[in-house]
């Protein structure tokens, strides 16, 4: 039975909160953002506010990682700019996106209705009208997206469609505030387990993550997230671009140091306290 270990949680959120200046460094060189920003700059924040949070409701089960795949979809609406005038336009290029490139093969036809329950959507129209309305209330764009599409608002792409947004309010340097929890995806449930913030595995971490991100257990992935957040004083929707990239790391290098020496080497973020944090992180991943 999986549970939540308090104590460990807020040990994990302390240490975190010893590196905050980092996070702000890995947010403005996340690709994603970088993405995000590129589609600002050629498209204004009316039409990328829809285009962004559009692809994040597809971005599930794809054949890439997804640091590839939003600047891939940069990329493509970048190309096409001259020919994009309106939001049919944009759905019309974002379907077609899906069809001619090798990132969406499964789930095709459920990803190109959720595109066009978007598309259609009041939501849609009223973020181009106004793009930056809910940066000071993410929580109430998670809640309308989750209307739209039926489903709950703490599920993973629904959430993520949160994250994204927010850093459109970052790029345009708005007033951001609302709370919505963090994606429930593969790497932070994969985290959760290997920083010992979950207990309760006893299968491979593999096979453990996927019991975790089902509708019935992902919760308790959320709630020690939360804790660690308060923790470290940094809002969920923050504290995902030191997980998602971090994890990413995990997975290729297995070990801190050689972790620890590519941020070095990277992002020129050399504080040990780094190094204690990426140990702690790992420090579950020997007992599976």
């Amino acid at each position: 039975m999986y549970k939540v270990n308090v104590k460990r949680a807020e040990f994990i959120g302390s240490l975190i909160n010893r590196v905050r200046d980092f996070i702000d460094l890995l947010e403005k060189n996340d690709p994603q953002y970088l993405a995000v920003s590129e589609l600002v700059k050629h498209y204004g924040k009316e039409l990328a506010s829809i285009i962004l949070v559009a692809n994040a409701l597809i971005s599930y089960q794809l054949s890439s990682r997804g640091e590839e795949y939003w600047s891939a979809l940069s990329k493509w609406f970048i190309d096409r700019r001259e020919k994009i005038k309106d939001i049919n336009d944009i759905m019309e290029n974002h379907v077609m996106f899906l069809k001619y490139t090798n990132y969406n093969k499964m789930g095709l036809r459920h990803k190109i209705k959720r595109l066009q329950l978007f598309y259609n959507s009041s939501l849609a129209k009223n973020l181009v009208n106004s793009p930056l309305k809910y940066c000071n209330q993410l929580d109430k764009l998670v809640y309308e997206i989750s209307k739209i599409l039926k489903t709950d608002p703490t599920a993973k792409t629904v959430v993520f469609a949160g994250k994204m947004y927010y850093y459109l309010c970052l790029t345009c340097e708005a007033e951001i505030g609302g709370e919505i929890p963090i994606p429930v995806d593969r790497r932070n449930t994969f985290l959760a387990i290997s920083s010992c913030i979950v207990m309760g595995c006893r299968n491979n971490i593999s096979t453990c993550v996927k019991e975790l991100m089902t509708p019935r257990n992902r919760g308790i992935v959320i709630e020690a997230w939360k804790i660690v957040s308060e923790k470290a004083n940094i809002p969920l929707y923050r504290l995902d671009s030191f997980t998602w990239l971090l994890t990413g790391m995990i997975r290729q290098l297995k070990e801190p140091i050689k972790i620890y020496r590519l941020i070095c080497n990277t992002y020129n973020y050399c504080r040990e306290e780094l190094l204690g944090i990426l140990k702690e992180l790992v420090h579950c991943i020997a007992k599976h």
